[in-house]
């Protein structure tokens, strides 16, 4: 008997790890959607599981010597607590955040610190829980630990790369919640103690599985969109679509004051289905500028899909014979699946779609050569966006171009990332907050540039005559100035390397310019003169984007200010 009541100490000690880094990981996942995948949420979420595991170690054996409690009954209690609270924090996460974002961000953490409370109190437990008198108690101890350890190294690895990539965020809560019930429930049946006190734990447990399935439609509706837009939600504003893999949630909001649907990569804004670059609502004349940079745009590498929009205008261009464009995600394709207009980018014979990472699939195809390459990235403060920035990722990018190839890059305002390209190509020039480079300069005439855009196709004619609207944006696209950047206009910036990952770092850093708002347009800085900047910002966000200040003041602050 003595033998089974050790082997329960072990697998309760080996259970204990896999649910409390798997919770990791989940925690995680809802705070980096929560925040739009902020780099600082892996170090906090951490430290506060370090806190709360290290409290319940040095804290629980000293209350149960106090109180004299039975220590198998304790344990129980701790995964049951463990389990209920995890269970409903999502549920509080999302109500505080649509009071005050800020209040919600400090008590998302607080409750990453309880469930480890609850969670770094067991394994003390189970190794007291040992009869002192047993043979070899240190080889007993030594294999509960062991048991812990590897149930800690599956936790990670199974709910990352299988529970998250078959179920949703709020379903892989649920199993979690529902694992560390089943273990309290498992711990109290193999007891020898018996007793009023341990059927009252078994029905309260049991009623507890049956509630947190119960309760999960009520206790996780609307969390989505709650985490995504907090207190900058209204009326009227919706999810349509949402896609959640382990690569991350893709979704798709309807929002009340938009005309087209914008769609969102882990609770960031990941831009919009249009490509008319009269209502220009997602900026899409940054990708009708590409062949008026470039006297080729034959073979195109494009890495990020997106909404597809800029698949759609490249794909739309007489010239282009292959796009190739490497997405992370395939989340993406499946959202775009659902509209029309845009999905036949996924069957088009010239569209080479490959899902992997943007940057490793460069490394493996070293014979790979392109006329551009196209980094339509995320902001620049998001976690891992160095991956794509780095004066080293540049290197290994210009290395893949054809002579006189073109590297395209949304700097989303980062001053950081135009030095790193200024430091890595001879010829830098900037379109809207794009920044396009290449050790060929930017020559074209303005009617080598209007033959170019002329070649985009609606219908078999030609794009930009179809209505005067449109003429009139080639012709400023055609017109536009493109002065060059160098180091010196650009004080007291550095280079971005695989190392530093100062852009990331950049949203928090107290620089005497303010970067973190879209609307301060950091471009301001490299240009020329007053009238260049004015019509790079006319170009980049429309005609109408002052008509419309007081909507995208909203929007803007639906997207960014919320986000942490």
């Amino acid at each position: 008997m003595k033998s089974i009541q050790h082997h329960r100490y072990i697998l309760v000690s080996g259970a204990t790890g896999f649910i409390s880094l798997s919770q990791e990981i989940l925690w995680i996942r809802l705070l980096e959607f929560f925040t739009g995948s902020s780099p600082q949420v892996f170090g906090y979420t951490l430290a506060a599981l370090l806190i709360g595991v290290a409290g319940g170690a040095l804290l629980t054996p000293i209350v149960i010597a106090r109180r004299k409690l039975q220590v198998v009954y304790v344990i129980s209690d701790l995964l049951a607590f463990s389990g209920a609270v995890f269970y409903f924090s999502p549920l509080l996460i999302g109500l505080a955040s649509i009071r005050s974002p800020s209040l919600a961000y400090g008590f998302a953490f607080a409750m990453v610190g309880a469930v480890a409370f609850f969670n770094g109190g067991i394994f003390p437990l189970v190794c007291a829980g040992y009869d002192k008198h047993i043979q070899d108690v240190a080889t007993t101890i030594t294999k509960t630990y062991l048991a812990n350890i590897i149930g800690a190294a599956a936790g990670p690895l199974v709910t990352a790369f299988l529970i998250l990539e078959y179920f949703s965020l709020e379903r892989a809560i649920l199993l979690i919640t529902l694992l560390s019930l089943s273990v309290a429930v498992l711990n109290l049946l193999w007891s020898t103690e018996g007793g009023r006190l341990k059927t009252c734990r078994l029905l309260t447990v049991a009623v507890g599985v049956a509630a947190a399935i119960g309760m999960y439609n009520p206790v996780y509706a609307d969390l989505v969109i709650k985490l995504q837009l907090k207190n900058q939600y209204e009326h009227g504003d919706e999810i349509v679509q949402v896609a959640q893999n382990r690569q991350g949630i893709i979704t798709v909001s309807r929002l009340s004051s938009e005309s087209t649907d914008t769609i969102f990569g882990n609770g960031m804004y990941d831009g919009k289905f249009n490509i008319d670059p009269v209502s220009n609502e997602n900026w899409i004349t940054r990708a009708y500028m590409i062949p008026a940079l470039n006297r080729r745009s034959e073979n195109v590498l494009m890495i990020g899909l997106g909404s597809g929009s800029w698949a759609r205008v490249l794909a739309s261009h007489a010239r282009l014979k292959k796009l190739t464009i490497v997405e992370i995600n395939p989340g993406y394709l499946d959202i775009i699946r659902n509209y029309p207009e845009f999905a036949d980018v996924l069957d088009d014979t010239r569209i080479d779609i490959i899902i992997d990472d943007g940057r490793h699939w460069l490394r493996r195809n070293t014979d790979q050569k392109f006329d551009v390459i196209v980094g339509n990235l995320t902001f620049h403060w998001r976690s891992n966006t160095t991956h794509l920035s780095s004066s080293e990722f540049m290197r290994l990018a210009k290395s893949h171009l054809n002579c006189n190839g073109l590297l395209y890059l949304n700097t989303t305002d980062s001053p950081y990332i135009i030095r790193t390209a200024v430091e890595a190509f001879k010829h830098v020039v900037s379109f809207g907050n794009f920044v396009a480079a290449s050790d060929h300069p930017f020559d074209l005439t303005a009617r080598e540039r209007i033959r170019n855009l002329l070649l985009f196709s609606e219908n078999m004619a030609p794009f930009f005559t179809v209505t005067p609207e449109r003429e009139d944006v080639m012709k400023e696209l055609a017109e536009f100035d493109l002065p060059e950047i160098s180091a010196e206009m650009l004080p007291d910036t550095s280079v971005i390397t695989d190392d530093n990952m100062v852009a990331e770092f950049e949203r928090f850093r107290r620089e005497k310019r303010n970067y973190r708002r879209p609307d301060h347009r950091i471009l301001a800085a490299i240009m020329l003169d007053r009238k260049s900047f004015v019509q790079s910002v006319k170009i980049a966000l429309g005609d109408t984007f002052f008509e419309r200040s007081a909507n995208r003041k909203r929007i803007h602050n639906k997207i960014f200010e919320s986000n942490f």
